[in-house]
């Protein structure tokens, strides 16, 4: 997945799952998790594995977004 394509699927959960606090999201080398979410209170930050396949990538984005929508 490009960082072109990353940065449209991000954009679409933003408009379509808008949270009110700010979202950081990252593309990181990961040991244990596959994503990882932590709020500070004002933002959330949304760490996902890259080493792992596109649809992982995409899966694991997808879930931590509705952690950002529960909290």
């Amino acid at each position: 997945m490009t960082t072109q394509e990353w940065r449209a699927l991000i954009r679409k959960l933003r408009i379509r799952f808008p949270v009110d606090s700010p979202v950081i999201v990252r593309r990181c080398r990961r040991k244990r998790n596959l994503g990882m979410t932590t709020y500070d209170g004002i933002s959330f930050r949304v760490y996902i594995d890259s080493g792992q396949p596109t649809a992982g990538q995409i899966d694991a984005l997808i879930h931590e977004w509705a952690h950002v929508c529960a909290i």
